[in-house]
Order: structure tokens, then C-alpha cells, then sequence
């Protein structure tokens, strides 16, 4: 926002022109941002007296935080550099500047106290479907429990890391990303509700 109102950096207005059908592109980046609820049963859990009441608050505090500290950067962003923003806000400005670098260790923070989480949900899916598959039994499962976990979390963190250094920006991985979200979100549950009522229908 400072940056802005100092004016420090300058954009060419009539560098692109813009089209209504380009708010079509949000919607895998809003996609993504609802699958991120997968999580949402491990912050459950983790209440100190988990209820539905505290749970619901929670809930509706967070979006709202999110909602205000995401609408205000976008627009500021815009306002900042016009259409010449990028995905990765962060890479408009001067990699010398105290404020951008501050952010980027505030980044930093957040992917470290967040990955831990995302991980958990994602290796107890996988590591719940790779049960099912080769039919384990309760002993095989507790005897190979520990270098399962290892081996998923040693193949999860350094596949995300090579994705994060070959993927050249953040907003081609959150619109593939966005792109499966939303097959999730839309059609799978549709099918499932699909496959439910067909024995009814019949």
C-alpha cells in the first residue's frame, strides 16, 4: 500500500486492454482457494474444546481475514502496476526493497507453518488408498506404519520442491492446480449425487 501512495513505482496504462470475459480466469484461482478446506477437518481436531459453534467461527473469521488481506493486495497491486501485474505480485517489485523483501519472510512463515498440515491430509489419503489397494492387514499396517510415513514425507517434500523450481511462476501452478480443484469441486460430487439417485430413479 506504501508503495502506491509514494508513487516509487509507474506503470504504462494503455500497455493491454481488458476484456470482461478475462474475470473468467479467477475461477480456478478460486477453485483452489476453496479446496484448501480439505484441511479443515485436522484444524478441527487440533481445538481445544471442538464444537460446531467455535468451529463455524473460526471458519468465518479466517475467510474474512483472507478476504480483506487478498481483496486489498490485489487492488493495490493493480492500482500500483495496472496490467502489467503478475501472478506473483511480489515480482514487480525491486528485489532491493525493504518491503517486498519483508513479505517474502512473511511467505516464508506461512508456507512453514502451513505445509506441515497440507501434508498431513494429503499422506492420509494416499497412504489410505495404498491400504485399500494391497488389502494390508491391521498387523502389516502398524509394522510398516513409521517407514511409510517417512517415505511419503521424503517423496511429497522433494516433489513439491522440484515443481517449485521447475514451475517458472506461481500462477501457471495454481491454474493447473486450480484446474483439478475445480474437477473436485464440480463434477465429482456431481457424479457421486448421480450415481446415488440412479438405483432411486430406477
Amino acid at each position: 500500500m506504501s508503495q502506491y501512495y509514494t508513487g516509487k513505482y509507474t506503470y504504462d496504462s494503455s500497455s493491454k486492454q481488458f476484456y470482461w470475459v478475462n474475470a473468467f480466469a479467477a475461477v480456478p484461482v478460486i477453485c483452489f482457494g476453496f479446496q484448501c478446506h480439505v484441511t479443515s477437518v485436522a484444524v478441527l481436531a487440533e481445538m481445544h474444546n471442538p464444537t460446531l459453534k467455535r468451529f463455524a467461527i473460526v471458519t468465518a473469521l479466517s475467510t474474512l481475514i483472507c478476504t480483506v488481506i487478498y481483496s486489498v493486495t490485489g487492488a493495490y497491486g493493480f492500482l500500483t502496476f495496472g496490467h502489467s501485474v503478475k501472478s506473483d505480485i511480489l515480482v514487480n517489485y525491486n528485489p532491493k526493497d525493504g518491503a517486498a523483501t519483508a513479505a517474502r519472510a512473511v511467505i516464508v512463515v506461512v508456507v512453514f507453518s502451513t505445509y506441515a498440515i497440507c501434508h498431513f491430509v494429503g499422506r492420509s489419503a494416499f497412504l489410505g488408498l495404498w491400504i485399500k489397494l494391497r488389502k494390508l492387514t491391521v498387523h502389516e499396517i502398524e509394522v510398516w506404519e513409521n517407514k511409510r510415513r517417512i517415505v511419503t514425507s521424503l517423496v511429497w517434500f522433494f516433489s513439491s520442491l522440484g515443481l517449485a523450481i521447475v514451475v517458472p511462476t506461481i500462477g501457471k501452478a495454481i491454474a493447473i492446480v486450480g484446474g483439478f480443484a475445480a474437477h473436485f469441486i464440480f463434477t465429482f460430487p456431481g457424479g457421486l449425487v448421480l450415481l446415488w439417485a440412479s438405483p432411486v430413479v430406477s
